[in-house]
């Protein structure tokens, strides 16, 4: 492929990639750090998914309301990237961001057993989100920053390609590795069942093809013929396995990632370039009505949200088939939508920190001219 659109650029014709542009140092280190990033992130969450639904015996919509703190981070920090890009440079809010989803799966890492509650895994899923979204959006403007705006649409369709494939390649590796650790861990538990006469010999021969093919067929497929009172043993043996085979899956998505935050700092930060260059500019009128009427529509957007969550939180209280479900399900949304705590407390955090951004912060950003 790489030859022959380079043949067919040099004929003058349009390549569909324009390898001319890894000549820029941030468009070619940031592909890098896309790629590497790429199997990090969405290898972890293919797993999680898997080990919710197995170990946890959680249905796909209750593995999705446990994922929901993420989506929540993600939502919240990924405006603050770009706040935060614009006064230290998005290189250091990528490389801040890949360093908080390092720390949350080697957390996953440590904390994961089989009797882990799933709300332990909340916090670690905030601070996980809050690296996404410090780092995705920011790391898609670095790899776009660093090329002539007239080749923007090449470059997002190399940046969304090698995401999707450093993706897939992640999900095989880390779907491996998970594999590979579902056999061992699972025969060695095999192994020691029948020592200790918990599992008969003749087992053995069953559960090492079932192990072998990564329970390919599911868990609840356990091998035919098995005693009633062996069935206890094994589904402990598979769901350690699962277990095991999810730490350490986890574990090789923090490398990747780790490797992803080293790449990054090899990125050149257009705000340090910028920054030599800078002079004194003064906020035309436009810029601030434009930044007034900006202001005027996030707080309506927010009051809006409001209304929406006390609505969500009254029908919460009226409905007992509502508080029923979320009992069983997700507890902790539950909680907050109790008593309206969720409300108030999403009001007061919002409405101190939109208080901060407008009128606080336009305030202490206009200096008094000298005259």
């Amino acid at each position: 492929f790489s030859y022959y659109d380079i043949l067919r650029a040099r004929k003058g014709k349009v390549p569909l990639f324009d390898f001319s542009l890894l000549r820029f140092p941030g468009f070619r280190f940031g592909l890098f750090t896309v790629f590497i990033v790429a199997m990090g992130e969405f290898g972890a969450v293919f797993i999680f998914s898997i080990y919710f639904q197995t170990v946890k015996q959680l249905s796909a919509v209750q593995t999705g309301i446990t994922f929901l703190p993420m989506a929540i981070s993600v939502f919240i920090f990924a405006p603050i990237a770009g706040l935060l890009a614009n006064r230290f440079g998005p290189r250091w809010v990528v490389t801040t961001g890949m360093v908080l989803e390092a720390i949350a799966l080697f957390s996953i890492f440590a904390i994961t057993s089989v009797s882990t509650p799933v709300y332990d895994y909340y916090p670690v899923l905030v601070v996980y989100g809050a690296g996404v979204g410090l780092a995705i959006s920011q790391l898609t403007s670095v790899v776009l920053m660093s090329i002539p705006w007239q080749k923007a649409g090449i470059g997002s369709g190399a940046n969304n390609t090698v995401r999707q494939v450093g993706s897939a390649f992640g999900i095989a590796v880390i779907g491996a590795v998970l594999v590979a650790i579902i056999s061992s861990v699972g025969q060695a538990d095999v192994a020691a069942d029948i020592a200790q006469s918990t599992l008969p010999a003749s087992a053995k021969a069953m559960l090492d093809g079932l192990l072998n093919a990564g329970l390919s067929n599911g868990v609840g497929q356990l091998p035919p013929g098995l005693p009633q009172q062996y069935v206890q043993v094994v589904v402990t043996v598979i769901n350690h396995a699962i277990t095991e085979g999810t730490r350490w899956a986890a574990f090789t998505a923090a490398i990747f990632v780790s490797f992803g935050a080293l790449s990054s700092l090899l990125i050149p930060n257009p705000r340090a370039k910028t920054d030599a260059k800078a002079t004194t500019t003064t906020v035309s009128r436009d810029s601030r009505v434009l930044g007034d009427r900006i202001s005027a529509i996030i707080i309506v957007q927010f009051a809006v949200i409001i209304g929406l969550l006390a609505a969500i939180s009254w029908d919460y209280s009226q409905n007992a088939f509502m508080q029923q479900w979320f009992r069983d399900n997700a507890p902790a949304i539950g909680f907050f939508l109790n008593s309206y705590l969720g409300t108030v407390l999403i009001a007061v955090i919002g409405g101190a920190l939109l208080f901060w951004r407008v009128m606080i912060k336009p305030r202490a950003g206009r200096k008094p001219s000298n005259s």
